[in-house]
């Protein structure tokens, strides 16, 4: 589900937080939004399936009512999700499996029509797990 909110994520210890991307005109980024490109503009905002992976958003950033560019967003580029749900992980033979985003705020292992963040690094239970992620892995 897209998110509504803020929702700050587990990082683990190695995290990577290269890129300040410039945001889409009249848009909101959450704190935690996995993030997508824009086609045609190079502007990011909270990611939408079939966009280009952006990283995730380690601040809010809201640029609503602003001009594309306006603002910039911190991103991280490589690292760990710790403990986050993916729907289609039932158990530890998901490792390895590739990661997918429907949006900016849900993980899946399904891939028609989503956009590919990494892949499922451990498994915690239910679909609950790490997941590893990588912008330069997945342009």
């Amino acid at each position: 589900m897209a998110l509504t909110k803020d929702t700050p994520r587990d990082y683990g210890a190695e995290l990577e937080t290269r890129m300040e991307p410039r945001v889409a005109a009249n848009t909101r980024i959450y704190n935690g939004a996995f993030l997508g490109v824009v086609v045609g503009t190079g502007h990011v905002r909270g990611l939408v399936a079939l966009d280009v992976f952006a990283g995730v958003a380690m601040e809010p950033c809201d640029n609503v009512g602003g001009a594309a560019a306006a603002k910039r967003v911190k991103a991280a580029t490589r690292g760990q999700l710790r403990k986050i749900s993916v729907t289609g992980v039932t158990d530890a033979t998901s490792i390895g499996a590739a990661v997918y985003a429907s949006d900016d705020g849900t993980l899946t292992t399904t891939s028609t029509n989503m956009t590919r963040i990494g892949k499922v690094y451990d498994w915690v239970s239910g679909a609950i797990c790490d997941v590893a992620f990588d912008v330069a892995a997945t342009a």
